[in-house]
This record gives C-alpha cells, structure tokens and sequence, in this order.
C-alpha cells in the first residue's frame, strides 16, 4: 500500500521541504504548538504535499502554507459536534461503523439531503473540516485515508 518508491521523495528532500515550511511566516500550527487534532508535519503529510504538486516544492509549499493558514482558521479540532448539530442530524454526511478491510475511514455524502434553502453556508466548511478531523481519528490505516461515497442521486439545487 501507499506510494510506489518511484514516487517517495527522499529523506534529503523532505527534510529540506520542512525546513522550508517551518522558516516561513504564519506556518506556526495551533494543532501541533497544543497537540491537537491529527495535523502533524511528519514525512506522510509533507510527501502528500509534495506528490500533490508533481514533486515541485515551490508549488508544495505554497500549498502547505496555504493549508496550515485555512487550519488555524478553522481549527477543526476544536470543532464540537454540538456547534454543528442541525447540519450532522441532516445526513448529508454519514461516517460509516466499521473502516474498509485496509483500516480505512469511510465517508457517504447523501446529496438529497442537502438543501440550500434550508443549510446555512457558513456552516459548510466547519462541517466538513469536522467530519474529514472525526474520520481521520478514526481511520486505523498507517496513512490514515478515507473513502468518501457521494450520492448524487435525487439531487437538485431546486
């Protein structure tokens, strides 16, 4: 499982990468500065950074920059299931019992339930930061993925 080795930047490479990260304004993280939540700067996070941006670390590190900012404006871990509770009683989101056989988190997002007229917007992005952080504690695969089903039958945004 995980990356082919082809893909996996070296320990030379990564450690260069961190230090990067680490040297630039505002990429202080609330979650590892208190130890919450499942965001660290370990190899797994910034390999995935680096193999979302076809290894170019200019472009990775925005893109962990700019994730580490959204992070500590969110703060999906301190985010309760009490401030969210008309959105996670709606169904729109449903996070399964059991993981997949690989130990991984697995998500359904049932469209049909969700209704402009009838969900507040700015509760969207707390929701689903809450629902990836909750599915992400819960995923007992090594490199803690999820599987997200979306149902898009009966949806309509009328």
């Amino acid at each position: 499982m995980g990356l082919p080795e082809r893909e996996k930047p070296s320990l030379e490479v990564l450690e260069e990468f961190r230090q990067r990260i680490t040297s630039l304004p505002d990429t202080k993280s609330y979650e590892i500065e208190e130890n919450k939540g499942t965001f660290q700067l370990d190899d797994l996070t910034l390999t995935r950074f680096l193999v979302a941006r076809n290894g170019n670390m200019k472009k990775a590190t925005d893109m962990l920059q700019k994730h580490i900012i959204w992070r500590n404006k969110i703060r999906p871990s301190d985010i309760v299931a009490t401030d969210l509770e008309k959105e996670l009683n709606a169904g729109v989101w449903k996070v399964s019992k059991q993981n997949t056989k690989d130990g991984y988190s697995l998500l359904h997002n049932s469209s049909e339930f969700f209704s402009p007229n009838e969900h507040e917007v700015d509760k969207v992005e707390p929701l689903t930061a809450f629902i990836l952080e909750f599915a992400m504690r819960k995923a007992t695969h090594p490199e803690k993925k999820i599987v997200v089903v979306f149902d898009l039958a009966k949806y309509s945004l009328w």
